[in-house]
């Protein structure tokens, strides 16, 4: 039905808007027509890859505020699918990442190291991690070391 109400916009103004808005998509400024606006916000993101099934890690924030890297399977789909694994941001970012990495947590008489390798040599014997020079006395993998949190019920 047309002219059944008294109009907010002319025919003019609602022309120009519907232009405008055309306008906007194009630059970008949609997120449907430009789905990745928001990708690559931080620098690691696309770089870090989950060991057990080789897709990205996002950047989330967890417990206590905590920004960490976790597995997109994992956040997609669950346990089940994938075991996932855990990065905090502090120990990726020190790493100095330039191109694509896989994140492993590896647990070594009790302690949580994180070790970084390229993901082209990941498959291969070669194995090298993209870590900072250990500590003198620390342990076997280059890593870092954080305390594993344990719930005891009552």
């Amino acid at each position: 039905m047309e002219d059944s109400h008294p109009a907010i916009l002319s025919a003019e103004q609602w022309d120009r808007l519907q232009e405008k808005m055309k306008e906007n998509r194009r630059d970008g400024s949609s997120t449907q027509d430009n789905p990745s606006k928001y990708q690559n916000r931080y620098p690691l993101t696309g770089m870090l890859y989950c060991p057990h099934c080789g897709r990205t890690l996002r950047r989330r924030q967890g417990y206590k505020k905590r920004i960490e890297w976790l597995c997109s399977t994992y956040i997609e789909e669950g346990k089940q699918a994938c075991p996932g694994v855990r990065i905090p941001d502090e120990s990726a970012s020190r790493q100095n990442i330039t191109e694509p990495t896989v994140a492993e947590e590896v647990v070594k008489d009790g302690k949580k190291h994180y070790r970084y390798t390229a993901k082209e040599k990941f498959g291969s014997r070669e194995r090298e991690e993209n870590t900072a020079p250990e500590a003198p006395g620390s342990g076997v993998l280059q890593g870092e070391y954080r305390p594993r949190r344990t719930a005891i019920k009552l």
